[in-house]
């Protein structure tokens, strides 16, 4: 034995014999492993002859701690997450009283040494994106000639920056919407506006010392993390965001007479950093838009659905725990309601994740916009979520919880074995609506994380399905699909699906699961759920690039909306794939376009790649359109709209409408596109412009 074979055998053998361990049987005992570390006689173990090589026995060893359902190897090692094979459903606890919450907190920050954690927006690509089942498309079906947001479940509205009546236009620019008069497309004009700031009411609406970091105004929870490290001298361009009573207006519904807009505002006084607002408007007479009610919760705006009548906010809240013990006391429980009836939420309204260690909540309210008058339903989950799913009856959240295994003895050992990076596992939290009501469930698991937002969970016909990427203690990644009863109890899976590549795409259409995954190539898989207790992997396709988006053609279509690559990885372009599906056996890519990757300097990106709503879906025409920003690093950035229809099987070049040019490096943000009839119109921050999809001529534009 070498020397450093000898060392990491002392560092080894010290840790271990302070351990403690859970029973095992003699051959497995603490004195057996440390006598078998020596090569001394293992005792009833007569049947190994050769004894194994240094490595073999720590990982054996460590592999031994884990099946026997201990995490904890030696003292001092956190307990983390126990991975199991299975996990079973359990009701969801809520809390006895205030004082519970109020000590699990004082636990987080003395776990935490007093850090504060900031809420951040938890959707990644898939911000506000929630539901999916089968019958895709837009809200109003196939029989529309107007364009509508694409969303996943028809019935469940999702909020965007663009709503289209058939009559106006409504585009949200920043805290301003305005409503502009479509027809003709000529003669398009401004009708109206409403400044979303004048209407917010908060206790102190006023511009405040709180921009610099570390001032007293920023102790208070800057929830967008900005306030650490950030300087006016650097950002002064953001400071009306920082600002008590600064807004930022995310997203908003048309539903009859009513638009409804949601966002944040600044609220430091209170010591909550960010609360989410929620205007609600009269539209019957555009010349008078008059606000109805403004209902306001704690935390940042994550996401909303609207099921006919019935508006659900989430958002998240983090307490700030730095500060003083008073102050956090009277800070660390949510509130809620109408900004002149704002309300505490009761306890038993609060659940409790097993094990919070993060000091944050998720926060759920269901309001009637039919009956307002009803006020606002709220629960809240102590311990956050990332990701969300809704269909019209259920909500579910999901929430990650990772233990990090590497170097889990002590450096000199993890040179030897290093069992990977991180265990996860995805807890996921069920809730029912109905009526703008919403009633704890039960919760349940599997292991691995999210990587596709909403898109990555579905329920169809009392099932739960849900794919995550997963690693094996080695840190190797692979895809797997889950399949929970109503009880959130596993019932079927598979797992191993493109070992060492992770999830980028998922959708779910009825018994039938596809998922992309990306290391080089992408491996495109068909999965068939019809047995929910044996899910199967029917087919297979590798090709190069990735898609980032799936889109249901029909019924034996799939449109992918990705990036380029070839067998090193991704390239620069677009890349839009059109796979046959008809037979789940063979999935084959009949067809691809790729836009912008013929040239090193050239490149085009789209929002399509972050959120579907990017996506303009024309169902009757079989008309696809996505915003583009071709840069070039001789003719600066080119705002393009790109059209394409799939007719044959095939994808056929339709336009590539022109909105702006631009050598300054700035560009528009926010782009979309709708229809009315054969027109199209394409809307950023500053323009809306109307085209004849007939021949593709600009008919008219007005600057916002």
């Amino acid at each position: 034995m070498n020397k450093k074979d000898r060392n990491a055998l002392n560092a080894f053998r010290s840790a271990y014999e302070g351990a403690e361990m859970p029973e095992l049987p003699d051959e497995l005992s603490k004195e057996s492993i440390v006598n078998m570390l020596d090569q001394k006689e293992v005792p009833k173990t007569k049947r190994r002859k050769k004894y194994m090589p240094l490595k073999a026995v720590l990982a054996a060893t460590l592999a031994i701690a884990v099946i026997a359902g201990s995490s904890i190897v030696y003292e001092g090692i956190s307990a983390g997450v126990k991975l199991q094979k299975s996990y079973t459903s359990q009701a969801i606890k809520t809390a006895s009283d205030y004082k519970e919450i109020k000590e699990i907190f004082e636990k987080i920050n003395k776990q935490n040494n007093n850090t504060t954690w900031f809420g951040s927006r938890l959707f990644g690509k898939a911000t506000a994106d929630l539901a999916q089942e089968e019958g895709l498309g837009n809200a109003s079906g196939n029989n529309s000639n107007v364009g509508k947001t694409n969303v996943q479940v028809e019935g469940v509205d999702e909020a965007d920056i663009i709503k289209n009546d058939g009559k106006y236009l409504y585009r949200l620019v920043f805290d301003k919407l305005y409503i502009i008069s479509l027809l003709p497309a000529d003669k398009m004009k401004v009708a109206g506006t409403i400044n979303i700031y004048d209407d917010i009411k908060i206790a102190d609406k006023k511009t405040s010392d709180v921009t610099q970091s570390g001032s007293e105004g920023s102790a208070s929870g800057d929830q967008s993390g900005a306030s650490s490290g950030r300087t006016d001298a650097y950002y002064p361009e953001y400071d009306y965001l920082y600002e008590d009573g600064a807004i930022d207006a995310d997203e908003f519904y048309i539903y009859g007479n009513t638009l409804t807009v949601l966002g944040n505002v600044c609220d430091f006084t209170t010591g909550k950093g960010y609360k989410t607002f929620v205007n609600i408007y009269d539209i019957t007479d555009i010349s008078k838009v008059t606000l109805k009610k403004q209902f306001l919760q704690d935390g940042l705006y994550l996401s909303s659905r609207l099921i006919g009548g019935d508006l659900y906010i989430l958002s998240n809240f983090s307490v700030n725990l730095n500060s003083d013990e008073v102050f956090m006391e009277e800070s660390c429980i949510p509130t809620s309601g109408y900004s002149d009836n704002i309300k505490t939420v009761p306890a038993n309204d609060i659940c409790i994740v097993s094990e919070p260690d993060y000091p944050s909540y998720l926060i759920a309210s269901g309001l009637n916009l039919d009956n307002l008058k009803a006020g606002a339903n709220t629960k809240s989950i102590l311990g956050a979520g990332e990701n969300a799913y809704c269909n019209a009856e259920s909500l579910f959240v999901a929430r990650t919880k990772c233990t990090y295994t590497s170097n889990v003895l002590s450096d000199v050992v993890a040179e030897i074995y290093t069992p990977g990076a991180y265990d996860c596992l995805t807890e996921i939290y069920r809730f029912s609506l109905d009526d703008g009501k919403i009633t704890f469930d039960c919760k349940g698991a599997v292991d691995g994380t999210i990587d596709d937002g909403q898109f990555s969970m579905d329920e169809y016909n009392g099932y739960f399905r849900i794919a995550t990427t997963g690693s094996d203690k080695k840190g190797v990644t692979s895809g797997g699909v889950y399949v929970l009863d109503k009880n959130m109890k596993t019932v079927g899976k598979i797992t191993g699906l493109a070992k060492g590549e992770r999830i980028y795409a998922v959708r779910f259409i009825g018994e039938t699961a596809y998922v992309v995954t990306f290391e080089q190539t992408d491996p495109l898989f068909v999965i068939d759920l019809s047995k929910p207790e044996s899910p199967t992997l029917k087919g297979e396709l590798k090709i190069t690039g990735f898609s980032e988006y799936l889109h249901p053609v029909g019924k034996n279509l799939l449109l992918g909306i990705g990036k380029n690559g070839d067998l090193n990885g991704t390239t620069p372009g677009i890349k839009i794939s059109l796979f046959d599906v008809s037979d789940p056996k063979k999935p084959i890519e009949v067809d691809r376009r790729i836009f912008g990757g013929n040239s090193a300097s050239r490149d085009f990106t789209t929002d399509a790649w972050y959120t579907h709503k990017a996506v303009m879906v024309y169902s009757e025409k079989n008309l696809y359109g996505i915003p583009v920003w071709a840069s070039d690093y001789s003719s600066g950035i080119k705002e393009l709209f790109l059209t394409i229809r799939i007719e044959n099987n095939k994808i056929i070049n339709d336009y590539l409408y022109p909105l702006s040019e631009d050598n300054t490096g700035y560009y528009s943000i926010d782009c979309r596109g709708t229809y009315i009839d054969d027109t199209i119109y394409i809307s950023a921050d500053r323009f809306v412009k109307a085209f004849s999809m007939t021949d593709g001529s600009l008919l008219g534009e007005i600057e916002l």
